[in-house]
């Protein structure tokens, strides 16, 4: 079935833009999960985008017969589930704000934002935030409605009522919010999100309907989305991102919408392994601890290996290495690194995939933090497209993306460039989404074609977050912060939610919009990220050392699972190290230590030996001034509920400064 592609991105809200998908096939499925009517279930289920639909327009309509007005502000406070999706719709459907906060948000977080918000209802998931809602709710003058996204028991409290009521509710106010969806407007306020904040409180970024419409138009833009959207080829991602962070809304929820696929929804994150057999996605979008997590555990596997097993997997990668290298270049592979590429691909490769659930994955999406070079090599060996992106809550969020790139930004596509493209999306999109192999029959011949038709004018950036989208420009201060416009960007006027110097602070007398990191551009405009401006470390030497480029070549080894530099006004640089205990149990069972307990293993001499070797292999890569010459092991990980991580796994550093700040100061000890 083929699209109009430029109907349905002409919408001016990315509600008009659900509709109009829900239109074009109401029963394809829009949704899946282990729910039925809010309640977990055991297995997977479809929702269609007709009966998403109609339950969005049932919700809109109760929410309107609540007296919600347009501009009011109404919250989400749930995990992910397809009746998230219903209810931000709804809200939009009522010409309100949808304002999304962490399921894991504590009392006194989860007050902050609906007090600063002005939040008039709340969508409510489970029990525990059912209680944290009622516990709070005397202390937001503003909240009125508690809407719980599963069952309740009936009850004489008008202000709690669940989802099954709202909808009744809307039964008796049908098509309620036809003259308000009339008069909607770009400039309309969409969203507040609050950023998960690694220093002090959230702040809320306003985003407009006409911020999100931007960015999806400025990614369909890229040669392989555009295709697939014009084909309208149907994709299922497995979601476990946080709906309310930016990123996993964009790419999991509004880029799905945009290109008609099936979302489903994992339970949790920790359930991830699990599910993906289950659903055997053709997309994963996360964040790179999923994908250094699961390079791991590969890598574990391997190393466990012997013999002619052991070889084979080597050999293997290395020849998937000489491949990724053609790419990076941009050479087309010889035939002989493609026949050596089938028999991998057919021998390794592929029984890679099938176990850990990889084996219908097209697309696998990295934002939220830099991945290493060695884990996007490890992916496209596996013949997976790996994309990576930069962005922020502030930007809707994606400012650069990188997938397939022609070497020259200006280059038009010729008829071999384009029937490339088509050959990718037949054998590497449509046809690994079915689970056939790129070489077996006609397939083997179009993967053979794709480097002589395609590659020859693309080129891959290592260590890239690719080019600025369409329409967005991007330049480097003199002090290496990145800066930013475009339609995407939040509008000064709006900007953080009740803190205007706040904002005036991040826009310089240009209009630039100053993001907080400090990066690059090279001379294809390809972007590349260094660190957070405000994380990098001053020694007392006066020397500036990026820690999150030494802290990824620290987690890149077998037996390090978290790494924290430390430095900032000190004579030198130490580190805070989390042990992979499952790797050093299983590298040191000869020992005795396959059962020790993590205290143990962080007390271990063994272990701290290992370790040793580890930051000393890393140590070699650095300039003298930037190597670790201590470090001190953690004998648990660093956790979003011990308030060290933020929901994307970014690390708090002040919280981690303050917690082991004993530790820390005994690495500096003259003693």
């Amino acid at each position: 079935m083929h699209i109009n592609v430029n109907e349905l991105l002409s919408s001016v809200t990315v509600h008009e833009m659900f509709f109009k998908r829900a239109g074009m096939h109401p029963e394809r499925p829009c949704c899946s999960a282990k729910l039925l009517k809010g309640k977990p279930i055991d297995s997977y289920i479809d929702f269609t985008w007709g009966e998403i639909a109609e339950s969005v327009s049932l919700c809109a309509w109760g929410l309107i017969d609540l007296g919600i007005r347009a501009g009011d502000r109404v919250a989400i406070f749930s995990q992910n589930r397809p009746r998230w999706i219903i209810a931000d719709q709804a809200i939009w459907g009522a010409c309100a704000i949808s304002v999304p906060i962490y399921p894991n948000s504590t009392p006194e977080q989860t007050k902050y934002m609906l007090k600063d918000s002005g939040a008039k209802a709340v969508f409510i998931g489970d029990s525990s935030q059912r209680e944290i809602a009622r516990s709070i709710l005397q202390d937001c003058p503003n909240l009125e409605y508690l809407i719980s996204l599963e069952p309740l028991e009936p009850s004489s409290d008008d202000s709690i009522l669940d989802f099954d009521r709202l909808e009744l509710r809307g039964k008796n106010r049908r098509d309620a919010a036809g003259a308000r969806l009339e008069k909607a407007k770009a400039e309309d306020i969409a969203a507040i999100i609050y950023t998960s904040g690694t220093t002090g409180d959230p702040k809320g970024v306003a985003l407009t309907h006409g911020n999100f419409m931007s960015n999806l138009r400025q990614l369909r833009q890229t040669p392989l989305f555009n295709a697939q959207l014009k084909r309208d080829i149907l994709l299922t991602n497995l979601c476990h991102l946080p709906l309310c962070h930016v990123y996993g809304r964009t790419t999991d929820y509004h880029m799905q919408m945009m290109m008609g696929g099936r979302i489903a929804f994992a339970q949790s994150y920790y359930t991830v392994p699990e599910n993906l057999f289950e659903v055997r996605p053709h997309i994963i979008n996360s964040i790179p601890r999923f994908y250094e997590k699961t390079y791991s555990l590969v890598k574990q596997a391997v190393d466990s290996m012997e013999g002619k097993q052991r070889l084979q997997f080597d050999k293997a990668f290395r020849i998937g290495q000489r491949f990724a290298q053609c790419m990076l270049e941009g050479k087309v592979p010889s035939p002989f690194i493609g026949f050596k590429l089938r028999w991998a691909q057919n021998n390794v490769f592929k029984l890679i995939r099938a176990n850990l659930g990889f084996d219908r994955l097209v697309l696998a999406n990295s934002g939220g933090g830099p991945l290493s070079d060695e884990i996007t090599t490890f992916f496209r060996c596996l013949l997976i497209m790996m994309s990576q992106g930069y962005g922020l809550t502030e930007t809707s969020p994606v400012l650069s993306h990188f997938l397939l790139e022609y070497k020259d930004p200006d280059h038009k596509p010729s008829l071999l460039n384009k029937l490339g493209i088509k050959w990718i999306l037949d054998v590497l999109v449509e046809g690994q989404s079915e689970g056939k192999s790129p070489y077996i029959g006609i397939n083997m011949l179009k993967t053979a074609g794709i480097g002589m038709l395609f590659l020859k004018d693309a080129m891959f950036r290592e260590g890239s977050v690719g080019r600025p989208v369409v329409d967005t420009q991007i330049k480097i201060a003199g002090d290496g912060e990145i800066l930013a416009k475009g339609p995407q960007v939040f509008e000064r006027k709006h900007g953080y939610w009740n803190k205007p110097e706040q904002t005036a602070e991040v826009f310089d007398e240009e209009g630039w919009f100053k993001t907080g990191d400090i990066g690059l551009l090279d001379d294809k405009n390809f972007l590349f990220i260094t660190d957070r401006k405000k994380e990098l470390i001053v020694t007392s030497g006066g020397k500036n050392v990026a820690p999150t480029p030494i802290e990824l070549k620290l987690i890149a080894k077998p037996y390090i699972d978290q790494a924290i530099l430390i430095g900032d006004k000190r004579n030198f640089i130490s580190a805070l190290i989390v042990p992979n205990a499952k790797a050093l149990r299983q590298a040191l069972r000869d020992q005795g230590l396959s059962h020790a307990t993590r205290e143990e293993l962080a007390e271990s001499p063994l272990v701290r030996e290992l370790i040793k070797q580890s930051v000393s292999e890393v140590n070699q890569e650095l300039a003298s001034f930037e190597q670790v010459k201590k470090f001190e092991i953690l004998a648990f990980p660093l956790t979003e509920e011990t308030g060290e991580l933020t929901p994307t796994q970014k690390i708090k550093r002040r919280v981690v400064d303050n917690r082991y700040k004993n530790l820390i100061e005994s690495m500096y000890s003259t003693k």
